[in-house]
């Protein structure tokens, strides 16, 4: 809240045991600023105290929590500024490691930060195979302890004779290996057409880099001056004169068209992700050799052409001309791991059973639902909402049509039907960001009113939702409002509504605040001066309320489940929706089973008991559903489920934590 105590050797400070350096720059959030001002002496500002950046302003001002716990802009008070020194990183790209749980020794490649996890810690790929450790996984190995590194998959080697006299790869050519059956002749790898040779013995081969590998699949291509399809890759030649952000000789993928001839395309660089390219400005880029489609690669779009398997039988949940997106390709000759647009039902695919998808094709395949937000990019059938505008779904068509009417981010008014065919996805941010700002005069009278589960922009500070307050000040991007619980409190214009000088006056019980019969809500800050002991004791529970009981009682509450759960003010409640809370109470009782045996929700462990549930994935388990197995080892990207001895199949049983149950703790077994 307000100063905080340091210790000042030179231009450094630690705080908390972290470590701040002073700089020659304006404040940034997250800095902390030292007063030098003789004139803080007040009970607001200390002179040569140290304070935490909470914001900086539209005008460059930081702004910091004063001595009285509210919001200070430093405006045109003296300071220094000091910024975190970073940590040294534990470990880096190229150190030896040692696996605690398997023993093997790798070398590490590079940081995955989305796998990190606070049980095994940060995550890095590493050469020993294609998954992943955490740093809590494995230890160091000293120098002298390093083994020669041995080539295995995932690397990259030079063929470099044909000592065997068998295998089918160019002498000198790189590939990536893809097969180390660890024996005397051990390797199959990649070429660069994309084709698997044959085997190789280690003498064959010779390290060699990624980088020569890629050199070798670069495409090659020729200069056509004519338009260009989506999809393709296209050469700036004759850039605008008042166009700045390309130029002459980079490189594009069309997203669009564009009118004629022209295009909408996609540079590789920040500011360029989206420009309209007129005709006379580019050439086309065709390959030279194009007989052979471009693999298909994860995180991209396909088009189902064959729903077989290899004996023909029908593919369950299947159907050619569905559109589905490559979650993982793990160049076998079953490689592509591929999912339904909504996430579902992952199924393996032949190479020849998929194509490439075109951005119609994935567009007409979408699925939404209300509550999500699109943006139109194409005119069609009636509607009419404008090419680019964003809107969220509020209204979906029924009856097997997959239209739907949104709301508008430009006027908060309701279109009439649109297809997916006719838009992309969008996010909340977007459609936000797009809604015209509310104005404010000096005076006006104004409601607090942040959606359900948000937090306001700049924070709560000592206001509620629902206050009603008189606008002080109107700034660029901020509204100083007045409130009877904090003045001078600082609102994003969208976090504000107009009210009347009627609308403004209390009508009923302050004890109600704006709920309703029958409203849902969370007991946030049930306590003594607001609750009764039965309410206070429902504390981050869900509950609805009622309002027949008036008076000091304030509002009659009752559990989901119909229980009576005392009286409490409307302050010590945020309202919610039905479905959020219900889905709130179920996860609240899944976290209470958990902390019962003190984990979080989902925290397994080596010797948990599980039910494993059949699902339509390859698992070795699953003629068996419903069987009682052992977690017997956690180092991969799932658990691994041990096999009972009559389980016959060779499938393996690595398992995502949705398909199994816990039976038993492993702290429960009465065997351990």
């Amino acid at each position: 809240m307000a100063k905080l105590n340091v210790t000042v050797p030179a231009v450094d400070v630690t705080i908390d045991g972290a470590m701040y350096r002073k700089v020659d720059r304006s404040a940034q959030e997250g800095d902390v600023v030292r007063i030098t001002d003789e004139d803080a002496g007040g009970r607001f500002l200390v002179n040569g105290a140290f304070y935490t950046v909470d914001s900086v302003d539209a005008s460059g001002d930081p702004h910091i929590t004063d001595e009285a716990g509210d919001d200070f802009d430093l405006c045109a008070w003296s300071f220094e500024v000091y910024e975190k020194v970073a940590e040294e990183a534990k470990y880096k790209a190229g150190d030896i490691v040692k696996s605690k749980l398997r023993g093997f020794q790798t070398t590490l490649k590079e940081r995955v930060p989305h796998l990190d996890g606070e049980r095994h810690g940060k995550a890095w790929r590493h050469t020993h195979d294609s998954g992943w450790l955490g740093e809590n996984q494995f230890e160091k190995v000293a120098q002298e302890e390093a083994q020669p590194k041995r080539l295995t998959v995932g690397d990259y080697a030079r063929v470099v004779n044909m000592d065997g006299g068998g295998h089918n790869y160019k002498i000198g050519e790189i590939i990536k290996l893809t097969t180390d059956a660890e024996d005397s002749h051990p390797y199959k790898g990649e070429k660069a057409s994309g084709d698997i040779g044959n085997w190789l013995f280690a003498k064959e081969i010779e390290p060699a880099t990624e980088a020569e590998f890629l050199a070798q699949k670069a495409p090659k291509y020729r200069e056509v001056k004519r338009p260009a399809a989506v999809g393709e890759r296209i050469r700036i030649v004759n850039k605008s004169g008042v166009e700045t952000r390309y130029k002459n000789g980079d490189e594009a993928v069309v997203l669009r068209g564009w009118g004629g001839s022209d295009i909408r395309a996609a540079f590789g660089h920040t500011g360029a992700e989206d420009c309209g390219v007129v005709y006379d400005e580019y050439v086309v880029l065709e390959p030279v050799d194009a007989a052979k489609p471009e693999r298909l690669k994860v995180g991209e779009y396909a088009k189902v052409v064959n729903d077989k398997t290899r004996s023909g039988s029908q593919k369950e949940g299947v159907s050619v001309g569905e559109i589905r997106k490559i979650v993982k390709d793990d160049r076998s000759s079953l490689p592509f791991w591929a999912e339904l647009l909504d996430g579902s039902h992952y199924e393996w695919f032949r190479e020849d059973a998929l194509v490439r998808a075109t951005d119609e094709e994935v567009a007409a395949a979408r699925r939404y639902k209300v509550g999500d937000y699109v943006q139109v990019t194409k005119p069609g059938g009636s509607h009419n909402y404008k090419i680019g505008e964003f809107v969220q779904v509020t209204e979906m068509y029924g009856r097997g049509i997959d239209a739907f009417k949104g709301l508008r981010s430009s006027n908060a008014t309701t279109g009439n039907w649109l297809l997916p065919k006719q838009v992309i996805p969008a996010t909340e941010a977007q459609f936000t960001m797009s809604t015209p700002k509310p104005t404010f005069n000096v005076g006006d009278t104004v409601k607090l009113t942040v959606a359900d589960g948000k937090t306001p922009r700049l924070g709560w500070g000592g206001v509620k939702n629902g206050e009603v307050g008189t606008v002080k000040r109107v700034g660029s991007s901020t509204v100083t409002v007045d409130f009877p619980s904090q003045s001078r409190w600082n609102a994003d214009p969208s976090e504000l509504t107009k009210v009347s000088a009627e609308e403004s006056q209390p009508g009923r019980n302050p004890k109600f605040g704006d709920f309703s019969d029958g409203d849902y809500a969370l007991v946030t800050n049930a306590n003594s001066s607001n609750a009764n002991t039965s309410a206070i004791e429902t504390n981050g529970k869900y509950v609805t309320v009622a309002l027949e009981h008036a008076g000091f009682r304030g509002l009659k509450l009752r559990t989901l489940d119909g229980k009576f759960a005392g009286f409490a003010n409307a302050d010590a409640l945020r309202k919610v929706t039905k479905e959020k809370a219900e889905a709130g109470e179920v996860k609240r009782a899944e976290e209470a089973k958990w902390s019962a045996i003190g984990r979080k929700v989902g925290e397994y462990k080596v010797g948990d008991i599980v039910r494993f549930k059949k699902y339509a994935g390859i698992n070795g388990l699953n003629e068996h559903n419903g069987v009682i197995v052992e977690i017997d080892d956690l180092d991969g990207m799932n658990p691994h489920l041990a096999k009972p001895a009559f389980v016959k199949t060779g499938y393996n049983t690595y398992t995502h934590p949705d398909h199994f149950e816990l039976v038993t703790p492993v702290e429960a077994r009465f065997d351990r």
